[in-house]
């Protein structure tokens, strides 16, 4: 029996979706890498904004270590956000890639796009 020259119509609908998600996933994952940097960017600016306590009392320097205690991480925090945001996007990329490859007919990319579905499910 010849082999046909097209991926099934749900290998395609499939694939697509998949390269929709494995993109979106990206994004998120990029965001988990940045986070940590933007509040330490914040926390240098309210510490910074200190110097205006001698123009408006100690009020500013109250309102800097609260917005501290709230939006404040912790190394630990931090060092977490970013290894998950690394194995996050590279599992996305392996997800796009399954996605993409299953948009053509060969078997061998029907198992790979499968074991990148199976992997990302669990």
């Amino acid at each position: 029996m010849a082999q046909s020259k097209t991926a099934p119509g749900w290998g395609k609908a499939v694939g697509i979706l998949m390269i929709i998600f494995g993109a979106l996933g990206v994004f998120i994952q990029i965001y988990k890498l940045i986070i940590p940097r933007m509040i330490a960017i914040q926390g240098n600016m309210m510490n910074r904004m200190n110097t205006y306590d001698s123009v408006y009392g100690n009020e500013f320097s109250e309102v800097s270590n609260m917005y501290g205690e709230m939006f404040g991480i912790s190394e630990s925090q931090a060092t977490f956000l970013t290894i998950s945001g690394v194995l996050g996007f590279i599992s996305c990329v392996f997800y796009i890639i399954g996605g993409a490859k299953l948009l053509t007919p060969k078997p061998a990319n029907l198992n790979f796009a499968k074991y990148a579905l199976f992997g990302f499910l669990d």
